[in-house]
């Protein structure tokens, strides 16, 4: 009788088996603490929740588990052995052993919370958790997309490629397509998403992928609807030259066209003057003329010059170059116009001959990005960025939530822990809250992480019913039993 009395009053209370009654400092020492039984852990999971002046070791609590070890091996032997145990006249071994029983039902005097308060607390701090997850997830996710793909990539490499894309290359400017070729035409024009939305998705995609680069460039910059019309001069032999100007642009993935989409302006423009004949007339460019001279003659005794003649120069009448830029996102809006379907299509090949390329660089960075993101989480990173080890710590701590969680549920209510099957189930069943094994597990199978958050998302909500739905009855009913069998003895 005197040693069960030292095992469930003396050696429960020691440190090895029940904890000492300080907060732990480091989540380092923490963690490891939580991987013995809850029962070796009462005092520290009571010392973590309780204010630092309550945190005397007179206070500590024994083991659960080894005070019940002791008083059941006591009665097993008063039902054995009656007589010798009825003996027995000084029972204040007994009396100890009772007075620390009903201190494991009440609790430590310490804690403010009510254990379902304090337990719904702690739930909370497992879906917090996670919360902090899912966002580190996301910027593990954007860090790698930084390194791998181009700027400003909209690709979702965790969902599929098929989705459409409204990506522009970043700080795209649109200039000639062939400077000898522009019509003295030398400016730098701005681009659009509506512009770039006019390649094929799988070359957006391609170009995100840095598998080739995407441009867009004008050309084929010149005068549509041509007139002539006579000068001041009163002259036949010159005339102005009034046209509409026009203008191609061209869209590129590496040396390949994709399309050329060409627009004509609404408005007339005074462009030339030169020589009145049909060839400068059916002129698309007339760059070229542009100071060539112009040798008239006159009739015979006009003005009365010697020689007879007067000569001219070709001369330009308007500035395309500022046509251009006043209209391309002012004036008439030509930059929003290109893309409009009206607009007329010199050409279009969409290279579809390069789909499966882009398709397998996709696959093969979404899943370097997808084993990226579980090893991280399961801290499987030799050098891991700061952003990598952010996400290693936040899944730990869901993990560190969670076991806490359990811990605390076996000392505030063990029956329930044992016979609950819905708060077994939180903890234990086929939809527990996932831990580092069962992340494992995902990873072994490769689940697609998307799936993966809207799994665990799933699975958080429903274990928060199952937990807003349980209700203890009795939760110390098994200890009460025992104290009634020892109070029997006095």
């Amino acid at each position: 009788m005197d040693d069960f009395h030292k095992a469930s009053t003396i050696e429960a209370k020691t440190r090895e088996l029940s904890g000492a009654l300080s907060k732990i400092e480091t989540t380092q020492a923490f963690d490891r603490r939580l991987k013995l039984p809850p029962w070796q852990n009462i005092n520290i999971l009571y010392a973590n929740e309780a204010t630092g002046e309550c945190l005397d070791k007179n206070n500590r609590l024994v083991s659960p588990f080894e005070w019940t070890m002791a008083a059941e091996s006591l009665l097993w032997f008063k039902d054995r052995w009656p007589g010798y145990v009825a003996s027995q006249e000084d029972l204040s071994n007994v009396n100890e052993m009772i007075f620390e029983g009903e201190r494991l039902i009440q609790g430590f005097d310490c804690i403010e919370l009510k254990p379902d308060v304090m337990l719904k607390k702690q739930f909370s701090q497992i879906d917090l958790s996670w919360q902090k997850v899912k966002t580190h997830i996301k910027i593990v996710a954007n860090e790698f997309n930084q390194s791998n793909l181009s700027l400003g990539s909209d690709i979702d490499l965790l969902t599929s490629s098929e989705k459409p894309s409204n990506y522009r290359v970043e700080d795209a400017i649109i200039t000639a397509c062939d400077a000898q070729k522009s019509c003295g035409v030398h400016v730098d024009l701005e681009s659009s998403r509506a512009l770039f939305g006019l390649f094929p998705n799988h070359l957006l995609m391609a170009d995100q992928l840095k598998l080739g680069k995407l441009k867009l460039c004008y050309d084929n910059v010149g005068w549509e609807n041509r007139r002539t019309a006579s000068t001041h001069l009163d002259n036949d032999s010159v005339a102005n030259y009034f046209g509409h100007f026009s203008f191609s642009i061209k869209g590129l993935y590496d040396d390949k066209l994709i399309f050329e989409r060409k627009l004509i302006a609404k408005n007339e423009h005074n462009y030339l003057f030169a020589e009145n004949n049909e060839k400068v007339l059916e002129t698309y460019c007339p760059l070229s003329m542009v100071g060539s001279k112009i040798s008239t003659n006159l009739k015979r005794g006009t003005y009365g010059l010697v020689p007879n003649r007067l000569t001219f120069l070709t001369a330009s009448r308007a500035n395309e170059s500022k046509i251009l830029t006043n209209n391309w996102v002012s004036g008439e809006e030509w930059r929003d116009q290109i893309s409009n379907p009206m607009t007329t299509i010199i050409s279009e090949n969409t290279h579809m001959e390069l789909t499966g390329l882009t398709q397998k660089a996709y696959q093969e960075k979404a899943n370097e990005l997808q084993t990226l993101i579980y090893k991280t989480m399961l801290n499987h990173l030799t050098e891991p960025t700061e952003e990598q080890i952010l996400l290693t710590e936040s899944f730990k701590s869901m993990n560190r939530m969670t076991r806490l969680f359990a811990q605390l549920l076996y000392v505030a209510y063990p029956n329930d822990l044992k016979s609950n099957d819905q708060l077994h189930g939180i903890l234990n069943g086929v939809d527990k809250i996932p831990d580092i094994l069962d992340m494992n597990e995902f990873y072994q199978n490769q689940l697609n992480i998307n799936l993966l958050i809207d799994s665990i998302d799933d699975n958080m909500k429903n274990n928060q019913i199952k937990w807003n739905k349980f209700s203890s009855y009795g939760s110390h009913a098994y200890l009460k039993n025992i104290l009634f069998r020892l109070k029997t003895l006095q």
